[in-house]
């Protein structure tokens, strides 16, 4: 799991998502306020409701 900020995941997104996409790695964005958010591909996700139905 990669962990950046918000500031620096905006200033490169593209290189984030090439690595959520390619590498199926998982982006943990930090923001202020504790509001943080998870970027994960569509296989994964897709992996992760198919757990659940």
């Amino acid at each position: 799991m990669l962990e950046v900020n918000y500031t620096n995941f905006c200033a490169d997104i593209e290189t984030y998502m090439d690595k959520t996409i390619d590498d199926s790695e998982t982006v943990f964005i930090t923001m202020e306020n504790n509001k943080n958010v998870v970027m994960l591909s569509e296989e994964v996700y897709n992996n992760l409701i198919e757990g659940i139905k």
